[in-house]
């Protein structure tokens, strides 16, 4: 029996590509099932991340942050290329929306997920993320599959339970995200984002030690937070640590700070691997601060209508509590998370979501049998 993910493997996305590697190493390894990550190009991310963009060169202000970023954005290219080539295995096949179908009967289950590949914004709108190439008959579902998203719109609720409608299973990363499938009439269940799903060792087997021979703060942020900034420097001042700066679009960094840009997949997670604390907005970095059980603090997107669910679903599953930057009192009291505690909690999730897919192909490989 084979089985294929659809996910965002080519997005220069730390994240985006650990959890791929993630789900694909516990199908693999726990569950005794061959799986490959579909090599699909979305137009809209390869787009985002090509080195060349010609549109740039009408507006002086983003050439010149292009410009800027230019050998930062090459040494990235290589670095998550070198990582998916390395890591991930791969479809034969290279897919596009427009011969996608051509991938319909190769595998037996197809599973879209995890991330934020319902989310319209991140896609350019493409559907395929619903795997809607696929005939009636083809085996289909989701494993941790977010929207991104608070609300969708009618003809957009419509479209989406039409391809929704004919999944095996579906489950989400949040709980907004079973809120939306409850709107259309759907059933769903919340399980762990992929990262959670191996252990800690098979992920300090992947970190590459970044040799800091300083105590350090690691500051790592997905959207430009001046608050998050300052908050870090002074906290990292306080406790007498490096503030190290993995900086990914921020032209103007704050002085104090220990800058590292173009860094790869491996050695950012050494980064956090070696911290002593971490201070992010990136869902994943919270992720992995937690599986190395790192004290760690985060900001929420203060933009308004900001899909923030991710963060509360995160906190509320490993019951971790007053990590939020944004009160005085938190930073001050410094409170120590109790990682005992949080790991009796994600073992049960653990066992949850992987009881989840578990069931999902031992469904497919009766039908193979018979």
């Amino acid at each position: 029996m084979r089985i294929v993910t659809l996910t965002f493997h080519r997005a220069h996305n730390y994240g985006a590509v650990l959890q791929a590697y993630a789900l694909q190493k516990i199908i693999e390894e726990e569950l005794k099932t061959e799986c490959d990550v579909m090599d699909y190009r979305n137009p809209y991310i390869e787009w985002t991340y090509r080195l060349i963009r010609f549109d740039d060169f009408l507006h002086p202000k983003t050439l010149l942050r292009h410009l800027y970023f230019l050998k930062r954005n090459i040494v990235m290219k290589y670095c998550f290329a070198a990582f998916r080539n390395h890591y991930l295995k791969q479809s034969e096949g290279t897919y596009n929306p427009k011969n996608i179908k051509e991938i319909a009967g190769k595998y037996d289950l197809f599973i879209t997920g995890s991330d934020q590949v319902w989310n319209g914004n991140l896609t350019g709108n493409d559907d395929t993320y619903y795997l809607n190439f696929l005939n009636k008959a083809s085996k289909r579902a989701s494993y941790a599959a977010s929207f991104g998203v608070h609300g969708l719109g009618m003809n957009t609720s419509t479209q989406v339970k039409a391809y929704l409608k004919d999944f095996a299973g579906i489950s989400v990363r949040e709980q907004e995200g079973i809120n939306l499938l409850h709107a259309m009439g759907l059933k769903g269940e919340v399980v762990l984002d992929p990262t959670f799903l191996l252990e800690r060792a098979a992920w300090e087997k992947l970190a590459k030690d970044p040799k800091e021979n300083q105590k350090y703060v690691l500051i790592f942020i997905m959207t430009l937070s001046k608050t998050l900034l300052e908050e870090a420097l002074q906290f990292s001042k306080k406790h007498n640590c490096v503030p190290i700066y993995i900086n990914l679009y921020d032209m103007k960094t704050p002085k104090g700070m220990k800058v590292k840009t173009g860094v790869c997949v491996n050695k950012w997670l050494g980064y956090i691997k070696g911290a002593e604390y971490i201070f992010t907005n990136s869902f994943h970095a919270m992720a992995f601060s937690i599986i190395f059980e790192k004290q760690f603090f985060y900001e929420k997107n203060r933009s308004k209508g900001a899909p923030n669910s991710r963060f509360e679903s995160l906190m509320k599953v490993t019951g971790i509590q007053n990590r939020e930057i944004g009160e005085r009192k938190v930073l001050e009291e410094n409170r120590q998370i109790d990682y005992q505690k949080v790991k009796e909690q994600l073992e049960g999730e653990r066992k949850k979501s992987i009881g989840y897919l578990r069931k999902i192909i031992q469904d497919k490989k009766k039908e193979v049998e018979e």
